[in-house]
C-alpha cells in the first residue's frame, strides 16, 4: 500500500493554501481530506472548521470521527499514517476522535480546540507536535503512548477539564507551556528521564496540590508552577541548580521550600505571593536574590541569609509581616530599593560587621548606606543614630507599630514617603539643620499630636508632606522666635496649636532617679512612657533633665 496523510488542511492566508489531492467518506460517515506524493506522504494545508480567516469544510465533521487505517482513490490503496497539521482545528462540535493504529505520527495543532472529550492515542503513535491538543476545554481523558520520547510544547495548554494524565517513563523531555491551564489537574508524574522543566511547563494549574520531581532534573524553568495556589508540597532536587524567575510565583498554599546547594540565584519573584509560605532554606553559595523574589511571604517568620550573598534585590522581602528580625551579611555589596518595605512587625535589623558599603550603626536597628550616611529602611525599634544626613525615601513606610521617632541634629533632608502611613506615630523631632522635607513624608500619620521642630529656618515643604495629618488636634513646637514665621508658612500654620519649644539643657540628670521607672510629665502636665524631645520632666515628683 502506498502511505498517506489524513489531514483537514488550513491557512494563515488563503493565498498560499496548497490544495489537497482528494476527499473520501470515513466509516463514521465523515467527508475527511488527504494529500499524497506518489508513494510518499506529504503534509497539505487546506480546510478548518470555524475559522473566519481560513477555508472552512464544506461540511463540518460533528460528533464521533472515526479515521480509517486505509483509503482508497482511483483504485490505488494508501494507508493512513499521519494526521496532518490542523486536521480538526476549531471543530467543536467533533466529541470523540478514533485513531487507527496505521497512525504514526500527529502533527502541530491537529485537534486544537475541538470538543472531544477523552481520545485514545495508540502505541504506534511516536511523535505528536507543538499544541495538538491546545484549548481542547472538554478533554477528560487521555492516554499518552508508552513510544513517545517528547511531550511537545502546549500539548495540553489549555485543556481546563483535564484531571489526570500518566506521562510514560519513556518521555525524556516536557516543552514549555505543556499543562498551561489545565487547572482541573490535581496529580501529574514526571518520568525520571527528564532532566528540566520548561517555560511555564505547570503554569495555571490551580487544582495541583504535589508534584514529585525526578532526582535528574537540573533545572526549573521560568513560571514553571506560576499560579499554582493549591501546591502544598514540592521536591526541588539535590541536582537542580537553576530556578528561573516567578517559578513559584502565587503559590498560596505552598508551605516550604529546600533550595539545593547548587544553586547560585533566586531569580526575579520566584517565590513571590507564597503567602503561607513558613520556612525557607537558602544555601550557602546562593550570591543573588532578585527584586521580588520573596515578595508576599507572610507565613516568613525567618530566613538566614547566607554569607556568599553579595545582591540583594529591591522588593526581596516586601510584605513579609512575619519577619521580626533580618541580619544582612558582611559581603552583601549590592541592595536594591526597599528590600524590607511592609515588613512593619520587623523588630530587628542587623547589618554584620566588615560590611564596607552598609552598616547599622551602634545597634541603631536600620540599614544605612555608609559612604552617604543615608537611612536606608528602619523598623518600629529603630534609634537614628546621630552622622545621619539624610532620611531616604519611604525608610519607615507602613511601619505600623511605630510610635515615636527623633531625627538627630545633622540630618538635613527628608524623602518622599519617608514615615508615610506611619499610622501610631504620634511624636516626632526635627532636628535645626534640617532644610527639605519631600511630598507623603507624614502622609497618613493619622495618630500624630506633637511635632517638634527645632529649625530656626522653616524647612521647605511640599503640599502632601502632611496629607492627612490630624492638624485641628495636632501641636507644633518651634523656637520661639520662630512662632510667627511657621504661623504664616503652610502647612505648618495648619496646627490648631503652634507653642515655643522648652529649652535643651544637659545630660539625664535626676534628684534620686528610681530604676526602672518609665513615667513622665512635662511642664504642661502631659504623659509620656518615655520621652522623644529635649526638656524638663517630671518623674516619681522628681525633676529630671533631657537633652
Amino acid at each position: 500500500m502506498k502511505k498517506i496523510y489524513l489531514l483537514a488542511v488550513f491557512c494563515f492566508m488563503a493565498s498560499i493554501c496548497s490544495a489537497y489531492d482528494f476527499t473520501a467518506v470515513s466509516p463514521s460517515g465523515h467527508t475527511l481530506y488527504y494529500s499524497i506524493n506518489g508513494s510518499e506522504v506529504t503534509l497539505s494545508s487546506e480546510v478548518v472548521c470555524n475559522a473566519s480567516s481560513l477555508k472552512s469544510y464544506e461540511t463540518p465533521p460533528v460528533g464521533n470521527v472515526v479515521i480509517p487505517e486505509s483509503v482508497t482513490h482511483e483504485g490505488k490503496t494508501y494507508r493512513v499514517t499521519a494526521i496532518g497539521d490542523h486536521a480538526f482545528w476549531g471543530c467543536r462540535d467533533v466529541t470523540s476522535i478514533t485513531i487507527p493504529e496505521s497512525v504514526d505520527s500527529i502533527a502541530v495543532y491537529a485537534f486544537t480546540r475541538t470538543g472531544i472529550t477523552s481520545i485514545v492515542i495508540p502505541e504506534s503513535v511516536t511523535s505528536i507536535g507543538n499544541s495538538a491538543f491546545y484549548e481542547c476545554s472538554e478533554l477528560t481523558s487521555v492516554n499518552i503512548p508508552g513510544n513517545l520520547t517528547t511531550i511537545p510544547e502546549a500539548m495540553f495548554c489549555g485543556c481546563s477539564s483535564l484531571p489526570s494524565v500518566v506521562i510514560p517513563e519513556s518521555v525524556a523531555s516536557i516543552g514549555g507551556w505543556a499543562f498551561y491551564g489545565c487547572s482541573s489537574l490535581t496529580s501529574v508524574n514526571i518520568p525520571k528521564g527528564v532532566n528540566g522543566l520548561e517555560y511555564a511547563t505547570f503554569s495555571h494549574c490551580s487544582s495541583l496540590t504535589s508534584v514529585t520531581i525526578p532526582e535528574g532534573v537540573e533545572s526549573i524553568g521560568e513560571n514553571a508552577f506560576y499560579e499554582c495556589g493549591n501546591l502544598i508540597t514540592i521536591n526541588i532536587p539535590k541536582n537542580v541548580n537553576s530556578i528561573g524567575a516567578f517559578a513559584f510565583f502565587n503559590c498560596k498554599s505552598l508551605t516550604s521550600a529546600i533550595i539545593p546547594d547548587g544553586v547560585t540565584s533566586i531569580e526575579k519573584s520566584t517565590f513571590s505571593g507564597c503567602s503561607d509560605l513558613a520556612s525557607v532554606t537558602i544555601p550557602e553559595g546562593v550570591t543573588s536574590i532578585g527584586h521580588q523574589a520573596f515578595y508576599g511571604c507572610r507565613s516568613l517568620t525567618s530566613v538566614t541569609l547566607p554569607e556568599s550573598l553579595t545582591t540583594l534585590g529591591g522588593d526581596a522581602f516586601e510584605d513579609c509581616l512575619g519577619l521580626t528580625s533580618i541580619t544582612i551579611p558582611k559581603n552583601v555589596t549590592s541592595i536594591g530599593f526597599l528590600p524590607f518595605e511592609v515588613c512593619y512587625n520587623l523588630e530587628s535589623i542587623i547589618v554584620e560587621e566588615g560590611n564596607t558599603v552598609y552598616d547599622s550603626r551602634g545597634g541603631c536597628n536600620a540599614l544605612i548606606e555608609t559612604a552617604t550616611n543615608t537611612l536606608l529602611e528602619g523598623c518600629q525599634n529603630t534609634v537614628i543614630p546621630e552622622g545621619i544626613t539624610t532620611i531616604s525615601v519611604a525608610a519607615f513606610f507602613c511601619c505600623y507599630p511605630l510610635t515615636a521617632i527623633t531625627i538627630p541634629e545633622g540630618v538635613t533632608a527628608m524623602y518622599d514617603g519617608a514615615f508615610q502611613y506611619c499610622t501610631s506615630l504620634t511624636s516626632v523631632t526635627i532636628p535645626s539643620t534640617m532644610t527639605y522635607i519631600d511630598i507623603c513624608v507624614f502622609q497618613g500619620c493619622t495618630s500624630l499630636t506633637d511635632v517638634y521642630c527645632n529649625a530656626q529656618n522653616i524647612p521647605e515643604t511640599k503640599e502632601t508632606t502632611f496629607k492627612d495629618v490630624p492638624f485641628a488636634s495636632a501641636t507644633l513646637h518651634v523656637p520661639a522666635s520662630a512662632i510667627d514665621k511657621y504661623k504664616a508658612t503652610e502647612p505648618w500654620s495648619k496646627f490648631g496649636s503652634i507653642v515655643p519649644l522648652t529649652t535643651p539643657v544637659g545630660d539625664i540628670l535626676s534628684d534620686e532617679p528610681t530604676a526602672g521607672s518609665q513615667s513622665y510629665y512635662d511642664l504642661l502636665g502631659r504623659h509620656s512612657n518615655q520621652p522623644v524631645q529635649r526638656g524638663i520632666y517630671i518623674r516619681n515628683g522628681k525633676k529630671v533633665v533631657i537633652k
